[in-house]
């Protein structure tokens, strides 16, 4: 295992989850605006979870994404480090 590869798994879980925080309170802060505007309770939460994420929280899974294919890259570039005996000798 190459010794940044932990830390590429952590950096993607830790992006993820702050992703979803940013949704989250966002929809939730939309919800709460849009129930205080006289809409439904249920049609806000509706509305506000069918809303597009913020920014940060795009950025924060493409941060996630990044990582992760980062991390698979180098689960690969290890794959190519291993050696298979092999003798001509015995090839017959």
């Amino acid at each position: 295992m190459v010794k940044g590869q932990p830390l590429a798994w952590i950096v993607a879980a830790v992006a993820a989850v702050q992703a979803t925080i940013l949704t989250a309170s966002s929809a939730a802060t939309k919800a709460s605006a849009l129930a205080a505007a006289g809409m439904p309770a249920s049609a806000a939460t509706t509305a506000s979870a069918f809303s597009l994420p913020p920014p940060g929280a795009l950025a924060c899974l493409a941060v996630a994404l990044l990582a992760v294919g980062v991390a698979l890259l180098m689960d690969k570039l290890v794959g190519l480090f291993h050696v298979f005996p092999f003798s001509h000798a015995d090839n017959h």
